[in-house]
């Protein structure tokens, strides 16, 4: 028992409360170096600064959560989640990473 508090420190037992899903994304969050992007140093020559906007969508995709404001269906006609938008070359997030 002492072990979980000490790997969840803010919240005991969330990890055991989680679902699967959530348990899932919360294991990768804490993998090393995944949560290096929230302490790097907002550099604008190197592009590393993010908007209030993106930061809150980073945190959404992070965590699987849905992002505000992004439609229900897709423009490729399937039903959307944040796993499917970075993966739909038709009206994801692909060309959006790429510009």
């Amino acid at each position: 028992s002492s072990g979980i508090n000490a790997e969840w420190p803010l919240r005991p037992g969330l990890h055991q409360q989680a679902g699967s899903e959530l348990k899932r994304h919360l294991d990768q969050a804490r993998e090393k170096g995944a949560s290096v992007w929230l302490t790097a140093i907002p550099l604008k020559s190197l592009n590393y600064v993010l908007n209030k906007q993106d930061f809150q969508d980073s945190i959404r995709l992070r965590y699987g959560w849905e992002i505000d404001e992004t439609p229900r269906i897709c423009a490729c006609g399937t039903k959307n989640s944040p796993y499917h938008a970075l993966d739909c070359k038709l009206g994801g997030y692909v060309s959006m990473r790429h510009n």
